[in-house]
């Protein structure tokens, strides 16, 4: 059950952090198109290397990169990202409890 939780919890935490970092970018560059394709296959392949290669850890990656990389892909949300960090932390205090 904590395995579970912690999973969740850090498949919704982990893009929040990554999503703030490509606010550095404007929405439509190529530089943030190109850096968050990276971002998106650096975070899948570093998940499912923990999935393939750890008995104990394997079914936490798997929850991790599945909860993680749709946020990911969202689209660029302009200037008011932080009505929408608001919404997700709000999300993520809500996972937890339940």
């Amino acid at each position: 059950c904590t395995h579970r939780l912690l999973g969740v919890s850090l498949g919704k935490s982990l893009p929040i952090m990554i999503a703030a970092g490509l606010d550095t970018f404007t929405c439509y560059s190529s530089e943030r198109f190109v850096c968050q394709g990276l971002l998106i296959w650096a975070y899948v392949s570093i998940w499912m290397f923990v999935y393939f290669n750890s008995q104990l850890w394997s079914y936490v990656a798997c929850l991790i990169c599945g909860f993680g990389v749709y946020q990911l892909m969202e689209p660029c949300a302009g200037g008011g990202r932080s009505d929408i960090f608001a919404s997700k932390y709000k999300e993520l205090g809500c996972i937890t409890v339940a």
